[in-house]
């Protein structure tokens, strides 16, 4: 029952928050608005064991959510069949609320419908956005917590849904989620935690009436030729022990990307790497080095892009070429989003990862011919 009461709770904050921005003022936006809120159930998954200590038990999560149902009037919703868009506040106890306290984050959410029925929808969801733990690890005040280092941090989240609609406002719904919290490597220990949970929850349309979808619609062919793109990208990690030496990492990256459909392109990246955690980790392991540049990486990856308009989700499988440092193995890995600005520049932000290891994230930016 307490968990039923904190889930209406938000769901009434939420729809008096809206209310008060007076979102009827803007009659399309709020005939396409719902307010969600959902309870999950789930633990800590300890992927190593050195943080095996720190799963104690099953707990609840919270959520509340705002979505915006999409009608396929532009491009890229009508390809990816009018996703939902959702912004999403999340909070749990962590089950250990002494070592690991508790955790909570603001992430923009996006629901992409796999199956459709008359009343049901089965959907694909992710989000990326800010998380706060309030117990990170401190070596006098909790030196247990080798999972997160720092109080702020990236929280994502993965899962899938069932939904079923049980009226003209209210739609029932069923979930199996994952959700992270990490710094990056920005700040030891970042073992990172890790949230399998299943949940449920109800979704309340503000408006009664049936979403109109767009027109099926012909869209302009898109463009088939080759585009080169020249980035550049900075970070900035701790390595070794907690509260540690700070370590600057920098790349020049050349991507020749090919747009084989409206969704994906593939292409292949040059790529270059200077990080000065691998002058920290060779001295660890007695290796000598005479010039800095002896630590300069070269690889070349293959990449593949999910396009949304103008943001486009990268994933990269790269292969250094050579490294003195051999710690890290030979395959590098990079996730993340770009954003073209105007026609010819570009955003970056990306995670760069050794596998499951992660070595920072990457901000950058870039040119587009």
């Amino acid at each position: 029952m307490n968990a039923l009461k904190k889930c209406l709770k938000i769901l009434a904050f939420i729809y008096l928050l809206l209310n008060v921005i007076n979102v009827k003022s803007q009659n399309s936006l709020y005939n396409r608005l719902a307010i969600e809120t959902k309870i999950d159930y789930g633990f800590v998954f300890w992927h190593t064991s050195k943080i095996r200590h720190l799963s104690r038990s099953h707990f609840p999560a919270y959520q509340g959510n705002i979505l915006y149902y999409t009608a396929g009037n532009d491009e890229w919703t009508y390809l990816y069949k009018c996703p939902t868009i959702g912004l999403s506040y999340y909070y749990t106890d962590l089950g250990n609320n002494k070592i690991l306290g508790k955790a909570g984050g603001i992430m923009p959410l996006i629901y992409f419908p796999l199956l459709t029925g008359k009343h049901t929808k089965f959907n694909f969801r992710t989000g990326l956005g800010l998380g706060y733990v309030s117990n990170p690890f401190n070596r006098l005040t909790n030196n247990k917590d080798d999972a997160i280092g720092s109080y702020w941090n990236i929280e994502a989240s993965i899962g899938y849904d069932l939904r079923w609609e049980i009226g003209k406002h209210l739609t029932l719904l069923t979930s199996l989620d994952f959700t992270h919290f990490s710094n990056g490597g920005f700040k030891m220990p970042n073992y990172g935690l890790n949230i399998p949970s299943i949940g449920g929850g109800i979704a309340y349309k503000l408006n009664r009436n049936e979403i109109i979808k767009g027109h099926d619609k012909l869209f302009p062919d898109f463009d088939r030729k080759i585009n080169y793109l020249v980035i550049g990208t900075f970070s900035y990690t701790e390595t070794g022990r907690p509260n540690g030496d700070k370590f600057y990492g920098y790349s020049l990256s050349i991507n020749a990307n090919k747009r084989f459909c409206y969704k994906h392109d593939f292409g292949v990246s040059l790529d270059l790497f200077y990080n000065t955690s691998n002058l920290f980790r060779l001295s660890q392991d007695s290796i000598k080095v005479d010039h800095n540049w002896e630590i300069v990486r070269p690889g070349i990856g293959l990449t593949h892009n999910f396009i949304f308009s103008r943001i486009s989700f990268l994933t990269e499988m790269g292969y250094y070429l050579y490294t003195k440092d051999v710690s890290d193995g030979s395959f590098y890995h990079r996730l993340g989003f770009r954003y073209l600005i105007g026609k010819h520049f570009i955003s970056n932000l990306t995670l760069k990862t050794h596998f499951a290891k992660a070595e920072g994230v990457e901000f950058g930016m870039g040119y587009k011919f």
